[in-house]
């Protein structure tokens, strides 16, 4: 049986007939489980489109991380993204620095590393803040500040991770 709602008692008569045309039932009573079945699992959210519009800025001297003002004198760049359903987002930053390849990972750059090839290696820069969105396009002015600092100038990337989904990046670059 399906579509039987969780905690509730049926009672249900079984009837069987033979060849001869006789019937005989039988009384049942029984009381369904608490649930009928595990909840979903959370769907993955894709984030798609993400933009950092313009590219290169000034972080701001003051102020949160996230403001409502719009960008002026290249102080502060535009952030967009599209959402494939409602949820809540991490957004972070890392600076790019210059790392070594050791065993296939970029590593950071020691005396003992200096003669293997160079790679871009990503630093979590400290401080998210977080945005809770329904499906669709959202955008936000973002000031070049996190963790209630000024990023320094330099190329970073920012990270946009959803609650239940895939990681989207953008590079950019603050300018002095």
């Amino acid at each position: 049986m399906t579509g039987l709602s969780p905690r509730t008692t049926y009672h249900v008569r079984l009837v069987a007939a033979n060849s001869n045309g006789t019937t005989n039932g039988l009384d049942v009573v029984f009381t369904t489980a608490s649930s009928t079945q595990p909840p979903p699992p959370p769907p993955d959210v894709a984030v798609t489109g993400l933009k950092v519009s313009p590219s290169k800025f000034r972080a701001a001297k003051s102020g949160a991380s996230v403001s409502t003002s719009a960008i002026r004198n290249r102080v502060r760049t535009r952030v967009s993204y599209t959402l494939s359903d409602a949820a809540s987002v991490r957004f972070a930053v890392e600076r790019s620095s210059v790392g070594r390849r050791v065993d296939g990972r970029c590593v950071r750059s020691t005396r003992s590393n200096a003669s293997r090839t160079r790679c871009t290696r990503y630093v979590r820069v400290s401080g998210s803040f977080a945005r809770t969105r329904g499906a669709g396009t959202d955008r936000f002015t973002f000031s070049g500040r996190m963790g209630g600092r000024a990023l320094k100038p330099g190329r970073y990337r920012l990270l946009v991770t959803p609650a239940a989904g895939r990681t989207a990046r953008a590079t950019f670059r603050v300018m002095k």
